[in-house]
């Protein structure tokens, strides 16, 4: 007789799509929720991920731009400007991103903060 092997799944990935956000999206994930008995996670289509990727882009930039123009007139010193740009988005990010970290700060302060970071970094001696 011949080896019986098991089967086992291991994972199952039920996708849905609404074609839009608001109140039908959050409607058919709590149906996902209830059918898979699991916490449906949201990802984005690749058209939307593109789109912020474009507008990252535009920002790199535009900062770039900034950067460059400091150089030629003297008022900054940076090797590579669109490395700086990069980490300027960077930044501003991240701060978005890890806000709670910044308990017990007013939004000025924090805004000043990293204005002096930047411009102290970039600045020419």
């Amino acid at each position: 007789m011949a080896d019986m092997r098991e089967i086992r799944i291991e994972k199952i990935v039920v996708n849905i799509g609404v074609g839009e956000a608001g109140e039908k999206l959050v409607k058919a994930q709590k149906v996902l929720d209830l059918v898979t008995k699991r916490k449906s996670v949201q990802t984005l289509s690749r058209r939307a991920v593109q789109s912020l990727v474009d507008v990252d882009r535009s920002y790199v930039a535009f900062f770039r731009q900034i950067l460059e123009k400091g150089n030629r007139q003297g008022q900054f010193a940076v090797k590579d400007p669109n490395l700086i740009a990069i980490s300027v988005l960077f930044l501003c990010a991240v701060w978005a991103l890890k806000r709670w970290n910044l308990k017990g700060y007013a939004l000025p302060e924090v805004i000043e903060h990293m204005e002096n970071l930047i411009m102290n970094g970039i600045a020419s001696r």
